[in-house]
């Protein structure tokens, strides 16, 4: 295992700059994931630490060693970096067998046949293809394809493994599945892994850390449960979902037994307790984001300790099985919900939402 530290890593294309002064610490056998939409040099960055790009600025470090510092002239190659990586189109030898193409980096590398062949049958048996072994490439099945192009990567014992959406050519069953497979199998080798996607579900199931990107810059590094219900903006927020975000004032601010606070604010008549993560003065005007999962159908009889509600009639309602997508209208806006699918009232008809309040946070300053 290594740590990997990105310190200060820019990359120019001519007058382009793909990435702005990144600064990462991957810590030894953490998977962490950057995520973010196409463009944002989320790629870009993973393939400055595997040495298929140079750097612009900074510098990139595995385990003890500067790999990449162009103000010093320091340049490893990829092959010199102990790393592992898997690509988006797995690149596997189709002209060759399932056991050639996880044994072909050992013989580049000069291992001895025999030590070889006990590495490949073990790591074959780690993702379930050892019964496979002898069939040719190309009469495997994607998710499969995949496991052997993960495989291949992990032969040599890396000290980093990198992905660059792994997934992405699986269908939504299979990719949720491998999904968890890949994560188990990281977990039991411990080996430090550094993932690249668009897809947001991918990121919060599979990460210790998420790193968010846009424009070439990391917005927020964070655990998948902060950075989906603690962002530290409003554009973090608006990746994942479609939050509700209201502007309110505040009415008092007092201290938990956390790090939080307690912000009482007030709008239009509605008032309740929110949490953040600061504390602000008496008519300050914050931003508060609601998810619509955290809604849910409130009685007029009873009311939950710690909860909040809000009064409104019904716009409109998409069934999705389970759960409905709800738009209620509230006072003069409009609030997402989504709510168990039983017992949704008609259009047009009043509703009663409620939530807790410990689910409603005030984005901080910027």
């Amino acid at each position: 295992m290594s740590r990997v530290i990105i310190d200060r890593v820019s990359k120019s294309y001519g007058a382009h700059k793909a990435v702005h002064e990144i600064s990462l610490s991957v810590d030894d056998g953490e998977f962490l994931t950057l995520l973010g939409p196409s463009g944002c040099g989320k790629t870009t960055t993973l393939r400055m630490i595997a040495g298929l790009e140079q750097t612009s600025h900074g510098r990139v470090i595995i385990g003890n060693r500067i790999v990449d510092e162009v103000e010093n002239g320091v340049w490893v190659p990829p092959e010199r970096r102990g790393l592992g990586m898997v690509f988006q189109s797995y690149a596997i030898w189709p002209h060759m067998t399932v056991f050639d193409n996880v044994a072909y980096p050992l013989q580049v590398r000069r291992w001895p046949k025999d030590k070889i062949k006990v590495r490949v049958l073990e790591i074959l048996e780690q993702v379930e293809l050892s019964n496979l072994a002898k069939r040719s490439a190309t009469a495997l099945s994607g998710g499969q394809q995949q496991r052997v192009a993960i495989a291949r990567a992990l032969a040599a014992t890396p000290d980093v493994l990198l992905l660059d959406e792994p997934l992405s050519n699986l269908d939504a069953r299979l990719r949720a599945q491998m999904g968890e497979e890949l994560r188990k199998l990281q977990q039991n080798m411990k080996v430090t892994t550094i993932y690249v996607t668009h897809d947001q579900a991918e990121a919060l199931a599979l990460s210790d850390r998420v790193v968010l990107m846009s424009e070439g810059r990391a917005i927020q590094s964070d655990s998948p449960a902060n950075i989906y219900h603690r962002p530290i903006n409003r554009a973090v927020g608006n990746f994942f979902g479609t939050p509700n975000f209201f502007e309110v004032a505040v009415t008092k601010c007092d201290k938990t037994g956390t790090s939080d606070y307690r912000l009482s604010v007030s709008l239009d008549g509605w008032e309740t307790v929110v949490v953040s993560p600061e504390a602000r003065s008496v008519g300050d005007q914050v931003t508060l984001m609601i998810r619509p999962e955290s809604l849910m159908i409130c009685d007029d009889a009873r009311h939950r300790p710690g909860t909040s509600q809000l009064r409104g009639h019904v716009r409109s309602s998409i069934f999705k099985g389970p759960t409905s997508s709800v738009s209620v209208q509230f006072n003069e806006r409009l609030i997402n919900a989504e709510l168990h699918s039983r017992d949704i009232p008609s259009e047009g008809a009043p509703i009663l939402l409620g939530v807790l309040q410990s689910e409603i946070w005030a984005l901080p300053k910027i």
